[in-house]
């Protein structure tokens, strides 16, 4: 009998929230079964693509309009399995729409994180990943990690005070 997990997800972020849970609990690279992984990805690529032009509005009060893209989407998830993968000790790893932010002691494991193509932002103290293909722009925001967390909502994937990967969304 086939599961249908996101039954009684409405929301991109409910959907996004429910998919890295499912990810923690369930992927081959951390115990979990490959079928029940495949079909999880299969069924959240399917309710993307449901939600694709849903629009949801932000604690300051302006709308954002999901659009879905697939290939973003993929690039995220794979770069949060190569990062958990590494086991960084003291280091907390973030969500914010397709980009994923590293913070904590992270010295020790700066050339594994140049090799994934993450980025030191000089500015934030933090290193960072995006698709550079789909994001070019080169204009820095001046916000800070927390006005930009605040703004868009995150999804906190391992907390460095954490022995186990957590997830906490805001």
């Amino acid at each position: 009998m086939q599961t249908n997990y996101f039954i009684d997800c409405n929301t991109v972020e409910e959907t996004k929230k429910l998919y890295k849970e499912l990810a923690l609990k369930n992927h081959p690279d951390l115990g979990g079964s490959t079928a029940i992984m495949q079909e999880i990805n299969a069924q959240y690529e399917a309710i993307l693509k449901r939600l694709d032009g849903q629009t949801s509005t932000d604690k300051q009060g302006r709308t954002h309009t999901y659009k879905y893209d697939r290939e973003a989407e993929y690039v995220a998830m794979e770069i949060i399995d190569r990062l958990l993968s590494l086991r960084m000790q003291n280091v907390n790893i973030f969500l914010i729409g397709t980009w994923v932010w590293i913070e904590g002691e992270t010295k020790p494991y700066k050339e594994q994180l140049k090799a994934l193509k993450c980025r030191w932002h000089s500015t934030r103290k933090l290193w960072y990943y995006t698709d550079t293909t789909k994001n070019k722009s080169r204009r820095r925001s001046s916000k800070g990690f927390d006005d930009i967390a605040d703004t868009y909502g995150f999804t906190k994937i391992k907390d460095k005070d954490k022995k186990s990967k957590v997830l906490i969304s805001k």
